[in-house]
């Protein structure tokens, strides 16, 4: 059986130069595909997007809040500059409020005890005039006369105490008591040969007042703070306030009159001249003078003697 032979395509190509052509096409082919290959954008995952995504967020979100947190401390920067600018003010306006408050209880208080004071001594009259003359007689035993100057409501009730004050303190001189229409019942003057001994309300209250004043002027000016609230009421020379204080201050005392149960006698004026008895020992002022009596020529023929 003879061989079959294949049938020739003409499939080969015998020219050299022309194999050299398709060779140089072919390997340019390829360089050009790794080319391609080497330059192709990178591809990824749904993972890895999401990942990026989230460290994005993350890290935008991270500089949104630093840069956040930048503008708000450089605003209380400003604000805390500002706050310390103003400390001085601040402290000065505290310090001109401190002196005001202070100038203006101590008028207050001076106005205060000017309205409670006869109230307070009120129906103690005799027991802070017994108190002066009593002081008085502790020094005054070796007096031939002494003259007592009271009101002349209270002469006849302190008459027979005068007599028993003299005796307690072993004095044998000449008492003099008179009742002097020109005087209140809260004064009284104990006069001998040397000097006198007297309380004078009213004389007390220029005393307070002068020393109110004084305190006062050693605090600093009045400055404008506070201007626009209305001015304290003024206090004229008798210490009497505005109707509508003095309708405060009424009714402040009826009411404490009111809530406070009535003292017994005895107890309730024990303990008046309890309380009076300080204002009685700041009101005594002591003067030097000549008073124009009748003293015996005979020290040894003075008596008690009552006018």
């Amino acid at each position: 059986m003879a061989t079959q032979k294949s049938r020739f395509l003409f499939d080969d190509i015998f020219d050299e130069e022309y194999q050299q052509k398709l060779r140089r096409a072919a390997e340019a082919a390829r360089l050009a595909e790794e080319e391609a290959a080497a330059n192709a954008p990178p591809t990824y995952s749904q993972d890895e997007i999401d990942e990026a995504k989230e460290a994005s967020y993350q890290l935008g979100r991270q500089e949104g809040m630093s840069a956040a947190m930048a503008g708000i401390e450089q605003q209380v920067a400003v604000a805390l500059e500002g706050v310390l600018s103003q400390i001085g003010k601040l402290t000065e306006t505290h310090r001109k409020w401190t002196s005001e408050m202070q100038r203006d209880a101590v008028r207050l208080s001076a106005t205060i005890m000017r309205k409670l004071a006869p109230e307070l001594t009120r129906g103690t009259e005799l027991p802070q005039i017994e108190h002066v003359i009593n002081q008085a007689f502790q020094f005054l035993t070796e007096q031939p006369k002494v003259m007592i100057r009271v009101a002349a409501e209270i002469e006849e009730p302190l008459r027979d105490k005068v007599q028993l004050m003299a005796s307690r303190v072993g004095y044998e001189g000449e008492v003099v008591l008179v009742g002097d229409p020109e005087l209140v019942a809260t004064d009284c003057r104990v006069s001998w040969a040397a000097g006198a001994v007297e309380r004078a309300l009213d004389e007390t209250w220029s005393e307070i007042d002068e020393m109110v004043e004084r305190t006062v002027s050693a605090l600093p000016p009045r400055s404008g703070i506070g201007s626009d609230v209305p001015a304290s009421p003024e206090v004229d020379d008798a210490g009497e306030m505005p109707d509508e204080t003095e309708h405060a201050t009424a009714m402040g005392a009826e009411t404490e009159a009111a809530t406070e149960p009535e003292p017994d006698d005895e107890p309730g004026a024990n303990d008046e001249m309890e309380m009076a008895a300080p204002l009685a020992d700041t009101e005594i002022t002591t003067e030097v003078e000549q008073p124009d009596m009748d003293l015996p020529a005979d020290p040894d023929e003075a008596e008690v003697r009552e006018s």
